[in-house]
C-alpha cells in the first residue's frame, strides 16, 4: 500500500510523513482538523457560474458544498511511489496556491488536505478507498480518466487510474481554484468528479505548437507533432535529432511528442541526394518543377530503407519518443524507373516505412508508426490502408479536403469506415479561417460541428494546425480541446461564456451571445472561400465577366441569396454593439473584419449585377456603377485597417508574411475590380490609400556585400502631403532580411541622381517569418509635383552561395500605402470616357466576314493564349467573347470555352446556353475544368459526361486517328503546358481520342450532338504552371486547331 510522505512545508511542493506512521495515524489527524473546516452549500446558480472556469468541461462534475481557509493553510500531498508526473501535478497545484495568494509556507498542520496519487486495483489510495476509481478502466481511454472526489469536508482525493489521469484531475482543479482566492484566502470546492476523454489524442503540429506545451496541458492537449532535425552523415547513416528541451518539457505535462519524417518527395533538403546521387529519382526535373519544384527519390532501392531505418531508429533511442509520424508524398510525382513505376507510388512509400519501422523495433519494440495520408495519396488511399497492419495508425491530411472550413463532412466513407473496424485514426483539420491566410474567426460552431464528426465517426486522434500562432486563435482551439475531450457537454453558447469567463472578459454572457451571433457569418465568410482563394484573383475574374453570378456558388457560396448576405450584415451590426460594449479590442476587430468581408460580397455581387444589365455607354448608368466602386473601396480600405488592429490587439507582427498576405488580397482584390473597370471609365477612388508593391529584394542582392542601400522610384505613389507607410514581407527563402533606415528622396526629374531626403525613419526592423517593426513610416510635409520621388532603403541579408544548399535564399518585396482619413478619401470621382475595349465587351465579336468565325470566351484559364493562336490559324476569323449571351454566341460558328477563372460566373444558365448552341448546328470545345468538374455543370454529357479526376501526369496521347489528333502521332507521349489534366468520362455519343500517358484514362472526347459538333478536352491549353497564360505546346496548338476545325465542319 503506498505510505504518505511529509514535507517540512506546506506549500513548497510534495509532503513527505515519516515512513514508519500508519495510516490509522493520519486518521485521527485528519480527524481532528476537520472541525476547524465547515462547509457551505453551494446553490446551482452558483455551481453553473464556477463550472465556467474549468475547459474541457468534465464528463461528471457536481458541486454541492466549499469550503474557504487561508490559502497558508492548504496542503497539497502526493503518495509515497508518486511518479515524475504525480509530482509535477502536485507541484502545479502549490504554484497555482503560491502566485494567486502570496502565501508563506509554514509548517504545521493543513486546515485542508488534497490528496494527489494513483489509485490501487481495489480503488485505494494511501488507504483512501473511492469506488468510483473502480469504475474508470471501463470508461474510453481509461488511462487519462479520473475522478476527483471529497473524502472528508477538509479532503479532496485527486486520481486516476494512471499518473496521466491524475495530472488531468489536478488541471481541472486548477481551474475550479483559479478565480477563488482573496485576500490571503482560498474557497475550495468540494467538487465530485469523474472524467475521461472522447479523443485519445487531441494537439497540434506547426505554427506555434512547440511553444505552446504548457498552454495545450492546462487544457488537457496531450499532442504535439514536429518537424525534427533529419540529415546523413559523411559516413552515410541517417541522423534524426530531437531538441531533449522540447521532450522533456512534453514528458512533464502528460503530452505525446511525436516526431515527423518529412513529406517523403522533399527530402533533398536532409542531404540525402548530395551523399546518395544514386538515389534520386529518375523523370523530367522540369514537370517536377512545374508540380512544385519537389525532387521525389527511387523508393525501389533498398540504400533508401535503410536512411529511413536509421532516422527510425535514431528516434526510437530516445526515452520520451513512444512514435513517429511518416509524412507520404504531397504530390502524386514517382521515380520513372521500371521497379517503382510498376508499383503504386503510394503503397511503395508506405511499404518502405513500414520495412524501416520494423528495423527500429529493434531498438524499441514498443516504438508506435503512424502513416500520414495527403492529397498526394488520395486515390491511393485503400491500397495503403490495406498495407498497414491493425499496430500502425493513419493520420488523415489532403491539402484541400481538411485544410478546409467548409460545412461539408470531413471523413469520408472510406475512412469513416476504417474507424468504425476499430483501426487507429486521426486527422490533420485547420481549426483557423484558412491556411493560406490569417483572418479573425471565434468560430464555436465550426470547431464543435468537426470534432462531433471525429468523435462520431470514432476517430482517436485530433491534430489541428493553427497557423500562424495561436495567440491568433485561443477561441478555436480552446473550443477543440472542450469538445473533443466531451463532445458531447456544453452547447456553444455555453463554451463562449466559459472561455470569457477565463480570459477575464468583463460580461461572459455578452461574449458568449456575441459568439453565437458572429461565428456563424464567419463560418459563411471563410467556408465561401473568402479571403482565399477567392480574393487571390477570382473575386476580380467575376467582375471582369461582367455576368450576374449564382448566388450559393463559388465565393458565393454561403451567401444563396441578397437576403441572406444582409442578414449577414444586420448580425455584424448587433454584434459590433455588443462588443464595443465588451470593451475588448479583439472582439471588435473580428467583428469589423467579418462584416467587411461580407460588405465586400455585397459589393461585388452589386457590381457585378448591374455590369451585366446596365448599358455602360450610358452615363447615367455608368454612374451607378462608379457608386458602387466607391463602396466597395471604402469597404475594403476599412476591412485591411481592421486587419491590422486585430493584429495590434493580439500581437504586433506575430502574423508574419501570411497576415501580411491576408491585407494584401484584400486591398489587390479591390485594386484588380478597379483595373477591370477601368477601361469603362469608372474611376478607383482608393487607389493611393492602397498598398502597392515598389520592389523587391533577392538573394542575389547581397553575394558581393551584405549591408546594401535599395532605390526605388514611387513618384507614382506619392499623392500629395500625408503620412506614408512602407511595408518589407519576405516571400520566400532560409534568411529574413535587417532593415535600420528609409528615407523618401526627391529629385528634378531630369537628375533622378541628385537625390535630398525630404522624410526618414530609422529604427531596427526584420521582415522574416516573423515580422517585427518592418514598417517605416514616412510624413511627406511639402509635396511638389514637379519632382520625382523615391525610397531609399538600408537594409541587410545574407549571403547565399556559401551557405548549404537547403539553407540559401533571402526574398520578399516592398510596397508603400498612403494612410489618411476616409471621408477626403472616397468622394464619388467624375466619370472617364469609356474606352474601345469597353465598348468591345458590350457589342459582341465583330467578325471580318472571312473564315470560320471562332469566339474564344476570355476570363478563362488560357482564354488570352487561345484567342491569339487562333487569331494567327489559317482559314480562322477569331474574336473575344466578354459574356456567354446567345445574341453573341449566335455570331459564332465555334465557340471555344476555357474553363473560367470564376466558377461563380458559370452556372447551369450558361451552360443551357452553350448546350443550345450545339444543338442548333454551333462547334463547341471546353477545356479543363469546363468539361464538367469541380462544381461547373457538363455541358453536353451525351459526348462527356464529366470531369472524373484532376491527374498531376505532364504527358498525353493521341489515342486513335481521327480529324482532333490529325498530325499527331498515335500512341507517342506528348507533354502539355500545364502540370495536370482532367480525367474524363466518355458519354453515349463520345469517340476518346487521347488519354493521359499514365494511366489511360480519357483526356479528351468528341462527338455529335444534335446538329452540332462537341470537343471536351481535359488539357489546359494555353496554361503554364503557374495559372498564367502562355504558348501551348506544339501538339496542344495543333489540337486546338483541329478541333476548331473539326467542331465548325459537321458533314
Amino acid at each position: 500500500m503506498p505510505r504518505l510522505r511529509r514535507a517540512e512545508q506546506l506549500l513548497g511542493g510534495v509532503v513527505v510523513m515519516q515512513s514508519g506512521w500508519r495510516v490509522a495515524m493520519l486518521v485521527v489527524f485528519l480527524s481532528a482538523t476537520m472541525a476547524e473546516s465547515q462547509s457551505l452549500r453551494v446553490t446551482k446558480a452558483e455551481e453553473s457560474r464556477w463550472l465556467r472556469w474549468v475547459i474541457p468541461l468534465p464528463k461528471q462534475i457536481r458541486i454541492e458544498k466549499k469550503v474557504k481557509v487561508n490559502a497558508a493553510d492548504v496542503r497539497v500531498i502526493a503518495v509515497d511511489n508518486a511518479g515524475e508526473l504525480a509530482q509535477a501535478a502536485t507541484k502545479e497545484l502549490t504554484g497555482l496556491i503560491r502566485e494567486k495568494s502570496g502565501a508563506e509556507s509554514r509548517p504545521g498542520k493543513g486546515k485542508f488536505e488534497i490528496l494527489v496519487g494513483v489509485c490501487d486495483a481495489s480503488g485505494c489510495v494511501a488507504g483512501v478507498k473511492t469506488l468510483a476509481a473502480l469504475g474508470l478502466k471501463q470508461r474510453p481511454n481509461p488511462e487519462q480518466a479520473y475522478v476527483i472526489q471529497p473524502v472528508a469536508p477538509n479532503r479532496l482525493l485527486l486520481t486516476g487510474l494512471t499518473e496521466k489521469g491524475v495530472y488531468y484531475a489536478a488541471q481541472t482543479l486548477k481551474q475550479l481554484l483559479e478565480g477563488q482566492f482573496a485576500e490571503g484566502t482560498v474557497t475550495i470546492p468540494l467538487a465530485t468528479v469523474n472524467d475521461w476523454p472522447d479523443l485519445a489524442e487531441r494537439g497540434e503540429w506547426g505554427g506555434s505548437s512547440t511553444s505552446d506545451i504548457e498552454w495545450f496541458a492546462q487544457q488537457k492537449m496531450n499532442l504535439v507533432e514536429a518537424h525534427i532535425d533529419l540529415s546523413v552523415d559523411a559516413e552515410g547513416k541517417g541522423v534524426a535529432k530531437v531538441n531533449p528541451k522540447l521532450l522533456e518539457q512534453a514528458r512533464l505535462h502528460a503530452l505525446n511528442f511525436v516526431p515527423i519524417i518529412t513529406h517523403l518527395e522533399q527530402m533533398e533538403g536532409t542531404g540525402l541526394f548530395v551523399r546518395f546521387p544514386e538515389l534520386k529519382g529518375k523523370g523530367d526535373p522540369d514537370a517536377w518543377k512545374r508540380i512544385g519544384n519537389v525532387k521525389p527519390a527511387c523508393f525501389s532501392q533498398p540504400k533508401l530503407q535503410e536512411i529511413m531505418a536509421d532516422w527510425l531508429t535514431c528516434l526510437a533511442r530516445y526515452p520520451e519518443v513512444s512514435d513517429v509520424c511518416v509524412w507520404l508524398s504531397e504530390n502524386d510525382v514517382q521515380c520513372a524507373c521500371d521497379r517503382c513505376q510498376s508499383q503504386n507510388q503510394f503503397a511503395l512509400e508506405t511499404r518502405v516505412a513500414l520495412r524501416a519501422w520494423e528495423a527500429a523495433k529493434a531498438v524499441k519494440p514498443s516504438l508506435g508508426l503512424r502513416i500520414l495520408l495527403t492529397q498526394g495519396s488520395y486515390r491511393s488511399n485503400d491500397k495503403v490502408l490495406a498495407m498497414v497492419p491493425p499496430e500502425v495508425g493513419i493520420s488523415y491530411y489532403h491539402g484541400g479536403l481538411t485544410y478546409d472550413s467548409t460545412r461539408n463532412p470531413m471523413i469520408d466513407p472510406l475512412l469513416a469506415d476504417y474507424a468504425a473496424k476499430g483501426r487507429w485514426l486521426g486527422c490533420y483539420p485547420q481549426l483557423t479561417a484558412s491556411w493560406r491566410i490569417v483572418c479573425p474567426w471565434s468560430g464555436a460552431q465550426f470547431i464543435k460541428a468537426r470534432m462531433n464528426e471525429f468523435v462520431d465517426k470514432k476517430l482517436q486522434c485530433l491534430c489541428g494546425y493553427a497557423t500562424p500562432n495561436n495567440r491568433f486563435y485561443e477561441f478555436n482551439v480552446t473550443a477543440a480541446a472542450e469538445w473533443s475531450w466531451n463532445a458531447k457537454g456544453r452547447d456553444e453558447r455555453e463554451f463562449a461564456a466559459a472561455w470569457a469567463t477565463r480570459q477575464g472578459l468583463k460580461d461572459p454572457d455578452a461574449v458568449a451571445e456575441w459568439a453565437v451571433m458572429l461565428g456563424p457569418v464567419g463560418w459563411d465568410v471563410y467556408g465561401s472561400g473568402i479571403p482565399y482563394p477567392a480574393f487571390f484573383g477570382g473575386a476580380a475574374q467575376v467582375v471582369a465577366s461582367h455576368t450576374r453570378p449564382t448566388l450559393g456558388q463559388g465565393m458565393f457560396r454561403y451567401f444563396p441569396s441578397r437576403k441572406h448576405i444582409e442578414e449577414d450584415l444586420a448580425a455584424c451590426a448587433k454584434a459590433l454593439t455588443i462588443a464595443k460594449r465588451i470593451g475588448d479590442a479583439r472582439l471588435t476587430t473580428e467583428t469589423q473584419v467579418i462584416g467587411g468581408y461580407v460588405q465586400m460580397v455585397k459589393e461585388i455581387n452589386g457590381l457585378c449585377a448591374k455590369l451585366s444589365s446596365v448599358d455602360m455607354t450610358s452615363d447615367p448608368e455608368r454612374r451607378q456603377v462608379q457608386d458602387s466602386m466607391c463602396r466597395l473601396a471604402k469597404t475594403g480600405a476599412q476591412t485591411a485597417s481592421a486587419l491590422r488592429e486585430w493584429e495590434r490587439s493580439v500581437g504586433q507582427g506575430l502574423g508574419g508574411s501570411r497576415f501580411q498576405d491576408s491585407i494584401m488580397v484584400t486591398e489587390q482584390t479591390v485594386s484588380r475590380i478597379g483595373k477591370t473597370l477601368a477601361v469603362d471609365g469608372i474611376q478607383d477612388p482608393g487607389k493611393p490609400y492602397r498598398r502597392q508593391e515598389i520592389g523587391k529584394w533577392e538573394s542575389n542582392d547581397f553575394e558581393k556585400n551584405e549591408g546594401i542601400r535599395k532605390t526605388w522610384e514611387v513618384t507614382e505613389c506619392v499623392s500629395g502631403t500625408g503620412r506614408y507607410e512602407v511595408d518589407f514581407a519576405y516571400t520566400s527563402g532560409w534568411h529574413g532580411l535587417y532593415m535600420r533606415r528609409v528615407a523618401l528622396a526627391t529629385a528634378p526629374k531630369d537628375k533622378p541622381e541628385s537625390l535630398t531626403d525630404v522624410a526618414k525613419d530609422e529604427h531596427q526592423g526584420v521582415a522574416a517569418c516573423q515580422n517585427k517593426d518592418n514598417v517605416y513610416r514616412l510624413v511627406v510635409a511639402t509635396y511638389d509635383p514637379a519632382l520625382r520621388y523615391f525610397v531609399l532603403a538600408d537594409i541587410r541579408g545574407v549571403r547565399s552561395s556559401d551557405k548549404p544548399e537547403n539553407r540559401r535564399g533571402c526574398c520578399g518585396v516592398v510596397s508603400i500605402v498612403k494612410s489618411g482619413p476616409d471621408s477626403p478619401i472616397f468622394e464619388v470621382p467624375n466619370l472617364l470616357p469609356i474606352t474601345d475595349e469597353g465598348r468591345a465587351r458590350y457589342s459582341g465579336p465583330r467578325f471580318s466576314g472571312k473564315g470560320l468565325r471562332v469566339g474564344i470566351v476570355m476570363n478563362g484559364y488560357g482564354s488570352a493564349s487561345c484567342l491569339e493562336v487562333l487569331k494567327k490559324s489559317s482559314g480562322m476569323d477569331a474574336q473575344a467573347i466578354y459574356r456567354i449571351e446567345k445574341s453573341a454566341l449566335d455570331l459564332c460558328q465555334v465557340v471555344v470555352m476555357p474553363q473560367p477563372r470564376a466558377v461563380e460566373v458559370f452556372g447551369e444558365a450558361q451552360a443551357k446556353l452553350l448546350r443550345d448552341f450545339v444543338a442548333n448546328g454551333g462547334g463547341l470545345i471546353a477545356t479543363h475544368d469546363a468539361v464538367g468538374y469541380r462544381g461547373l455543370p457538363p455541358i453536353v454529357p451525351e459526348v462527356c459526361e464529366k470531369g472524373l479526376a484532376h491527374v498531376r501526369d505532364s504527358q498525353w496521347v493521341a489515342a486513335l486517328d481521327h480529324p482532333v489528333t490529325r498530325g499527331i502521332e498515335v500512341g507517342v507521349p506528348l507533354p502539355h503546358s500545364y502540370y495536370d489534366h482532367i480525367e474524363l468520362q466518355p458519354g453515349p455519343h463520345g469517340v476518346v481520342v487521347a488519354k493521359a500517358q499514365q494511366s489511360g484514362r480519357p483526356v479528351a472526347i468528341c462527338g455529335d450532338t444534335g446538329k452540332g459538333r462537341y470537343v471536351a478536352c481535359g488539357l489546359a491549353i494555353g496554361l503554364d504552371a503557374s495559372d498564367e497564360d502562355a504558348a501551348p505546346t506544339r501538339a496542344e496548338k495543333t489540337l486546338l486547331e483541329n478541333a476548331v476545325r473539326w467542331a465548325g465542319t459537321k458533314e
